[in-house]
Formats: structure tokens, C-alpha cells, sequence
């Protein structure tokens, strides 16, 4: 968003961040208008690596189109005729051109990725053009096609004929959407956005999942904990905060001096979850008036939940951690292995998907060996991240299966974060491990304000192809915040155990879960028996390795 001739023009971004957040626009409207200052400095490191990982990303496919012989015309995002070069090159018939400039006068003005022609005719001849934007994500966001549909409908003016289709390009392959299909939705998010830059609105801070990656992040924040928003409660969703305001209960003190049971019946849910969001408030607004010592309680003993999850320990018992990055190509990359066992931490690293593999088999094969000799073993973890892990390695390299299977049927694995949710109350803003160290003592070894800084250093390194350049202090670093995972781990559980224990002698009736045998049933024994040779077949030749496979 830019101010020109006292108007302020906007961009297919402004157009896209509208759609996340209200409040965001009148910020940048502010700013442009220079009545608020800049944002404080602040330097989100995985997002200048994402942008990086994204320019290099539109080169690759601006490459491969070369490479297929195609005739391109890439505009300079320096040069102050860009607009009139684009439009040339769309009227010579260029088969592609890459940062078109695209804009509408008094209004926006924006940088498409690619103008791919098609053979539709136009105005411009028997020739027409439709618009492609590269992505790095997953999965496309409705504020990607807002921008594209921005540009089509500039596109449409100037070589008036809509373009049927506009596209993302992303790592998987391309995707394809109908204009027509999105245009009302284009056009009620630009009026939207129209007269929310022509006119003055009153709109809040409310916290979105755009607050992630917006500069304006740290103003926001210090607005809501100035106004003690029920954001800060540990587990509160927006249903229930929306819930809440209907209520006039629009602060964690509020919430935390609510009578109990909560004197209402919510529009939508159950009372009990309210109930349960007004104690958590309660023992965070006691911390805070006590200068935020810890505080915990117990809940309520249920049968299968909470401390019932809590095997019996074994002095074989693995506490599991990893370190991974989506975004290294082709589908991401589990590049540590890190376990405390006996004690000792060990950690298995890896810097391309071969070394993946041989880490991942290395692990299960030493954890199933020892499941083995000790049937008691079970592998701790925190929350689902190394089970989804393991599960995914497994069918990305077809390995490992029955192991990964026999854990399963056994309740090997045991999450801790769940037995922690189903049993304690803490006085934290959110349940992570970290934030529970307090209550158990564990100190880190590895500063986490110097951590992200390696971190991001390591993952570039990986995304790039250039591992071969890590620096011993970095490799160490990002080791040393693994093993602080793992061994935060093995002092969590002795801290249930402890609970546990005394929670007993108080006269509750606790008890340990039942662990499977792991057997498959025989059903399921004599169907993997039928279809293996036939396994065996499909796969024979085929490299374990996706980018070796044709």
C-alpha cells in the first residue's frame, strides 16, 4: 500500500492480507498516510528463508520454460516502463512473460509471476493470455486467488477477452482454476477493501493465523496483553472468545472472577468447556497475582485418561525427539533422529532423503530390537509430531512396516502431551513443553533466542543443497536444543510419576494402561502373506529414493 497524489493505491497483496485481517489494512493505511509510526524491527527469519526458497522457486520453473524452447520476456521490476513492456510483449505474441507489470490506474498495482499464452483469440490477435503465480505451500490460500484474480481481471481489459483459467504453480505440479468460478468472490473482497482505504472503520487487533508473518505483530500483541484479551487463555479458540464477548466477558480476569458453574448456556458447545476455559483463567490470573509463580492442580482422576496413560517405567524406556524441514525438496526432510536411552542421548543425523531412510530404519530397528528383549519398553514423545513422522518415513520409503505396525498395536508409543492436558491444570499461556519446564526444574542448555538463528541457518543449508557448508557451531547448536527436547522429556515423565504417586497415597485409585501383544490378527497375516509377492513385484527396480525413480 503506497500513497500517490494523496491517493492511496493498493496492491494484490493489501487485496490478500484484507481477506486475513481487517485490522491489518487500517494499519498500512495509517502508515501510509504517516500517521502511525513504522513497525518495531522485527526479523522473521523463516520468512526471509521462505522468500529466498520462493525466488529461487520462479527460477527454476522460469528455466524449465526455457529449456522446452519457449520464447519469454522477463520485465525488470526496475525499470519505470514496465507496464508498456508488457503490454508490448503481450501484443507481439510472447509465449510467456515473467514479472509482468500489471496495474489499474488510481487504484492497484502489482507484479504478476507469469503471463502464459494460450491459443484463444482476443484483441491481441489469435493469441490470448491467462495468469500463473508460483508458489512454495501446500495448499492454496484464498488469498492467492484473490491476486490472481486481480490480475485476470486486468488482463481481461487489456486484451479484452476474460481469461477462462489462472493457475498456481507449486512444487507438487501446477494447479488450474476457472476465473468465472471465483469472480463474485474477487469482487465483494475488493469492494471490501475499497472502502475500507475510502473510509474510516473502527476495527481491533483480534489474533489470526496472519499474525504469524505480519510485521505489525508485536503492536498488535502488546495491545491485546495492555487489554488482557482472553486470547492469552491456554486452550481458548475463537468460538469460545466470540461466546465469551456475547457474554460481556471480554478479559482473562473476567473469566478468571466468573462465577462457577458459568451463569450462561453457550449458543453453541457445551458448558463444561467454559467452565473448564474459566478455571484455566483462574489459576494463570492467581499466578499473576502471586508475580507468576508456577502454579498447578490436578484434574479430576478418569478412567483411561490423563495419569491412567502413564505405563509402567521401564530402565529400557526411549524418549524420542525430531528435528524436521517441510520445505526441503522433493517432499521435505526429518534431518535428525535425537533419543535419551539409559541415560544417554544419542542423535542420528541425516542431510538427504538416502540418509533419511538409513536413519529412520536405523532408529526402528534398534527401538523394535530392544521392544524385543523388553516388551515393558515404551518411546515417549510430546504431542503427535514423531509419530506422524515415523508413519509418514514409513510409507514414503515403503519400510519398516510390520515394525511400525507391532508399535502401534502395543501402545508403545506414548504421548505425553496428552497425558499432561487430561491431568494438570498449569498457570501457562499454552502447553508446550517448554513452557512447562518450570514446574519439573529442567534448565536448557541451549539459549532459544540464539537457537533460531542456527536453526534457519542449518535449514537453508539443507533446502539449497549446500549441507557440505554447515558450520560445526550450528550443527551443535541445533544438537544441543534436540537433546534439551529429549531430556526436558525424561524429566516431564518422572514429574507424573511423581504426581502420580503422591496422588495415590492421597487414597486415589490410579492404574497403568494394558499394552497390546502387537501380534496382527491372523486375518491380517494371511492377506499381507497373499499380497507380498505381488508387492514384491510392482516395486522390483523401482529406487526407494524419489528423485531417483523416472
Amino acid at each position: 500500500m503506497k500513497s500517490k497524489n494523496n491517493t492511496i493505491i493498493y496492491s494484490p497483496s493489501d487485496l490478500s492480507a484484507h481477506s486475513s485481517c481487517k485490522h491489518l489494512t487500517q494499519l498500512n493505511k495509517q502508515h501510509t498516510r504517516g500517521e502511525i509510526a513504522d513497525p518495531e524491527v522485527y526479523t522473521n527469519r523463516v520468512l526471509l528463508m521462505l522468500k529466498e526458497k520462493g525466488i529461487q522457486f520462479e527460477e527454476n520453473h522460469l528455466q524449465e520454460i526455457k529449456v522446452q524452447g519457449k520464447n519469454v520476456s522477463e520485465i525488470s521490476t526496475n525499470d519505470p516502463h514496465a507496464e508498456k513492456h508488457t503490454i508490448d510483449a503481450m501484443k507481439a505474441g510472447v509465449d510467456v512473460i515473467y514479472q509482468a507489470r500489471l496495474k489499474e490506474d488510481g487504484k492497484w498495482s502489482g507484479w504478476a509471476d507469469f503471463l502464459k499464452k494460450v491459443d484463444k483469440p482476443s484483441d491481441l490477435g489469435d493469441w490470448s493470455y491467462e495468469v500463473w503465480d508460483a508458489k512454495l505451500a501446500n495448499e492454496t490460500k484464498a488469498g492467492t486467488i484473490l491476486q490472481i484474480g486481480l490480475y485476470s481481471e486486468r488482463v481481461a481489459k487489456i486484451q479484452g477477452l476474460t481469461p477462462e483459467y489462472m493457475g498456481v504453480i507449486k512444487p507438487e505440479g501446477e494447479e488450474c482454476y476457472r476465473y468465472d468460478e471465483h469472480a463474485a468472490y474477487i469482487r465483494l473482497v475488493k469492494r471490501n477493501l475499497e472502502d475500507a482505504i475510502a473510509n474510516e472503520h473502527e476495527t481491533y487487533p483480534e489474533p489470526v493465523s496472519h499474525c504469524d508473518i505480519c510485521k505489525w505483530w508485536k503492536n498488535c500483541n502488546a495491545v491485546r496483553r495492555k487489554d488482557d484479551h482472553l486470547n492469552f487463555i491456554a486452550g481458548i479458540g475463537k468460538s469460545q472468545m466470540k461466546e465469551l464477548n456475547l457474554h460481556y466477558v471480554n478479559t482473562l480476569k473476567k473469566l478468571a472472577n466468573l462465577d462457577l458453574p458459568v451463569p450462561f448456556n453457550p449458543t453453541k458447545g457445551v458448558k463444561e468447556t467454559y467452565n473448564k476455559l474459566r478455571e484455566q483463567a483462574r489459576v494463570q490470573y492467581t499466578s499473576r497475582q502471586n508475580k507468576y509463580d508456577p502454579i498447578y492442580e490436578t484434574l479430576e482422576i478418569e478412567e483411561g485418561k490423563g495419569l491412567n496413560k502413564l505405563p509402567e517405567p521401564s530402565e529400557n524406556d526411549i524418549y524420542l525427539d525430531f528435528e524436521g524441514d517441510r520445505m526441503v525438496d522433493p517432499d521435505g526432510l526429518e534431518y535428525m533422529i535425537g533419543y535419551v536411552q539409559k541415560d544417554k542421548y544419542h542423535a542420528l543425523w541425516a542431510k538427504n532423503e538416502a540418509e533419511e531412510k538409513e536413519i529412520f530404519e536405523q532408529f526402528i530397528d534398534f527401538a523394535f530390537k530392544l521392544k524385543q528383549m523388553d516388551p515393558a519398553l515404551h518411546i515417549y514423545h510430546y504431542a503427535p509430531y514423531e509419530v506422524t513422522a515415523l508413519k509418514r518415513l514409513m510409507g514414503k520409503y515403503a519400510s519398516r512396516e510390520n515394525e511400525i505396525d507391532t508399535f502401534l498395536r502395543s501402545n508403545t508409543f506414548v504421548d505425553l502431551y496428552s497425558v499432561v492436558r487430561q491431568s494438570v491444570r498449569a498457570s501457562v499461556e499454552k502447553y508446550s513443553i517448554k513452557d512447562l519446564e518450570p514446574f519439573f526444574g529442567y534448565e536448557r542448555m541451549m539459549d532459544l533466542r540464539e537457537l533460531s538463528r542456527h536453526k534457519m541457518q542449518l535449514e537453508l543449508l539443507l533446502q539449497t543443497g549446500n549441507i557440505d557448508k554447515l558450520t560445526n557451531e550450528t550443527k551443535e547448536a541445533v544438537q544441543l536444543y534436540n537433546q534439551d527436547d529429549c531430556e526436558s522429556l525424561v524429566r516431564l515423565q518422572l514429574w507424573l510419576e511423581d504426581i502420580r504417586t503422591k496422588l495415590i497415597s492421597e487414597g486415589e485409585n490410579i492404574t497403568r494402561p494394558e499394552d497390546g501383544i502387537g501380534d496382527a490378527s491372523d486375518n491380517i497375516t494371511a492377506h499381507q502373506e497373499r499380497i507380498q509377492p505381488i508387492m514384491d513385484a510392482l516395486l522390483d527396480g523401482v529406487p526407494p529414493i524419489k528423485v531417483e525413480r523416472n
